[in-house]
């Protein structure tokens, strides 16, 4: 699997929304648009989201760490 994203996007957010594709998305969104401190569940889906960037896990293996780390800071996704 080289490089083809999720098989499923997210959109984030409702008065501005980011769409997320594959792990750099999600590493970009954690790191530069979290709206709170990170907590335990932000931490291991940043964990996951570079792991799988570096191609150490599979890309899809990132997706329901970054789901739970939204719901855990209640950001709105779909």
């Amino acid at each position: 699997m080289v490089g083809e994203g999720w098989k499923v996007n997210v959109a984030v957010g409702d008065t501005q929304q980011f769409l997320i594709g594959c792990p750099k998305d999600a590493l970009e969104f954690l790191d530069r648009h979290w709206p709170c401190d990170g907590g335990p569940l932000h931490s291991r889906a940043r964990l996951k989201c570079q792991a799988s960037d570096m191609r150490l896990t599979s890309e899809d293996s990132s997706r329901l760490p970054f789901l739970a780390a939204l719901i855990e800071a209640q950001i709105p996704f779909v």
